[in-house]
């Protein structure tokens, strides 16, 4: 198992990245361990957060040789599982290293990670799929576009959670917060006010399965959004067939395999999907204990015989914060 945050690859280690990296790390790893059917090892920088328990933890100085183990382990494994942001092509560039050594590993194949790293690409795949969306733009489209004023949200093309997401009156406001923000390639939606939900899903290899619903628990301070935690498994929430929803997704983007999340805006009787996250999301930390079962063993066996379907009837609601 490697999480790219907790091996070096954020350098602040009060980062939100690190500190999520370390709860969907921990959390697959206690999974994988409780199965008593998988040896874990992982990796993780000398300083940066505990090792986890259970797992042999092989702990590196550098980012470089948190790869150079990467190549070895994966080399040698069964099967590797990565946790990886989007941001600067991270995930996309972990997966193409393990795709162009024809490695196994649990998650989705590099062709839907390029498509689902950049937000503006999946939004347009998903419109393609007839998938309502926040409209999403690149900022300079906007501004040539003259659009109105906002509200506004401006955020990185390939950022991650609620990394660099600043909500604005304007899209003079918005160029502000992106050159303050040194936001590379920052994209402009309108802030629609609702619901901040997200799926917890999986893609078997024929199917597509939704797991639960979840509410995402977002603060606004003064203009930047904050991910404060989820509530994991909150029944549907009001949605309309949100399991035909995660189908049309997995459909739309090819490769999507294991777990993944979207994340979407609910208000009323409508839904906006504002993205696509093919790697697993902070609300993993919660499922096996909300749903009681266990999930990473579940979307393993999937590479045997079909398992059949993950949803359990005694499913609950379970918080995790984020501090």
């Amino acid at each position: 198992m490697f999480e790219y945050a907790t091996a070096g690859g954020v350098a602040e280690a009060a980062s939100a990245l690190v500190r999520e990296g370390a709860l969907m790390a921990d959390a697959l790893i206690e999974d994988l361990l409780a199965s008593e059917r998988y040896t874990v090892r992982t990796v993780r920088r000398d300083g940066v957060v505990p090792s986890p328990r259970g797992a042999a933890t092989i702990v590196i100085r550098t980012p470089e040789d948190a790869l150079r183990v990467l190549d070895a382990e994966a080399g040698d494994a069964a099967i590797t599982w990565l946790i990886a942001p989007e941001t600067g092509g991270v995930l996309l560039r972990l997966t193409q290293r393990l795709e162009a050594r024809c490695l196994p590993f649990a998650g989705a194949r590099a062709a839907a990670v390029a498509t689902a790293t950049s937000k503006r690409r999946t939004v347009e795949t998903l419109i393609a799929a007839g998938i309502r969306v926040v409209p999403t733009l690149a900022l300079s489209e906007a501004e040539a576009a003259a659009l109105g004023d906002g509200p506004y949200a401006v955020k990185p093309d390939d950022g991650a959670g609620c990394e660099a997401i600043r909500r604005v009156g304007s899209l003079a406001s918005a160029r502000a917060a992106a050159q303050s923000l040194g936001i590379r390639e920052p994209v402009v939606q309108p802030w629609v006010e609702g619901d901040a939900l997200s799926l917890s899903c999986v893609a078997h290899r024929d199917r597509c399965e939704l797991l639960c619903v979840n509410r995402q628990h977002i603060a606004l301070e003064r203009e930047r959004v904050e991910f404060r935690g989820v509530t994991v498994s909150v029944g549907d929430h009001g949605l309309s067939a949100p399991e035909a929803l995660a189908a049309a997704v997995a459909r739309a983007i090819p490769g999507l395999r294991g777990y993944f999340g979207i994340d979407l805006v609910h208000r009323g009787d409508s839904v906006f999907v504002l993205e696509v996250n093919p790697r697993l999301t902070t609300s993993y930390a919660g499922l096996s204990r909300a749903l009681g079962i266990n999930v990473a063993a579940r979307i393993l066996d999937d590479l045997g015989p079909d398992p059949g379907p993950l949803a359990h009837p005694g499913a609950r609601p379970l918080a995790i914060c984020v501090h």
